[in-house]
């Protein structure tokens, strides 16, 4: 049967993408990934290193929803909340919210980049079995 297995790139416009790219780099501490041709490829995760309780999930909301303002939003997974959303004002990011929990999903934060585009980070809980469709 020919279905959908998953999201395998997730693409955004940038005034300067090599700069922004190098900034996500440092900010969520992505350096020990490979950035190559940040025009064209960008940071590829593995995802064999997620943790057990995460998950990908692609979200269409209303045109009128208030839960971010562009017509995009990213969701990071990450291992510790508190410490990438300090990377990312030390970067020079402009953190909204943080430690926002969602029983049994675990802590959500939100901030802007360089080029002030919305962004969410997602701390999973360890053994969530939320569903994953």
């Amino acid at each position: 049967m020919a279905k959908v297995l998953g999201i395998g790139r997730a693409f955004m416009k940038a005034k300067d993408p090599e700069g922004l790219a190098k900034w996500y780099v440092e900010a969520l501490n992505t350096d020990e990934m490979e950035l190559s041709n940040t025009g064209s490829f960008g940071v590829s995760f593995d995802p064999g290193k997620l943790p057990e309780a995460a998950y990908v999930q692609w979200s269409i909301m209303s045109e009128d929803t208030n839960y971010y303002r562009s017509n995009f939003m990213f969701n990071f997974v990450v291992d510790d909340i508190k410490g990438v959303m300090n990377r990312i004002e030390r970067a020079g990011g402009k953190v909204l919210r943080t430690n926002y929990i969602v029983d049994g999903v675990g802590v959500f934060g939100w901030f802007k980049d360089p080029e002030s585009e919305q962004m969410e980070l997602w701390e999973p809980i360890a053994g969530n079995s939320s569903e994953r469709s």
